[in-house]
């Protein structure tokens, strides 16, 4: 599952690096493999509750629980200092994916 911000993000990143066209159309297989996290008046509202620095950690923490997600793969896992949710790192997210793919 994917935060609306993440998406956006990914987008901004490769339309930068690759052009706007290569960057649709990666976002378009992007958004057939994952769902989306909604973000609604609830999770706005709920995320300025937390005690987080940075409004925008606090809504894609909000917007992941809500959705039943697991966990949060972050580069910044600083700004989930208060998380509720397991917070992994890339890195940390793919050792486990690994762990998983092998044990099977």
């Amino acid at each position: 599952m994917l935060g609306s911000t993440t998406v956006t993000t990914t987008y901004f990143v490769l339309k930068k690096y690759i052009g706007g066209s290569e960057a649709k159309k990666h976002i378009k297989k992007l958004l057939l493999v994952f769902d989306v996290a909604p973000v609604d008046r609830t999770v706005l509202t709920d995320a300025l509750l937390l005690d987080f620095n940075d409004y925008e950690d606090a809504v894609l923490h909000e917007a992941a629980l809500k959705a039943g997600a697991e966990g949060i793969v972050t580069r910044d896992q600083t700004g989930f200092g208060n998380a509720t949710l397991r917070i992994y790192s890339p890195e940390e997210l793919l050792k486990l994916v690994q762990s998983m793919r092998s044990s099977s």
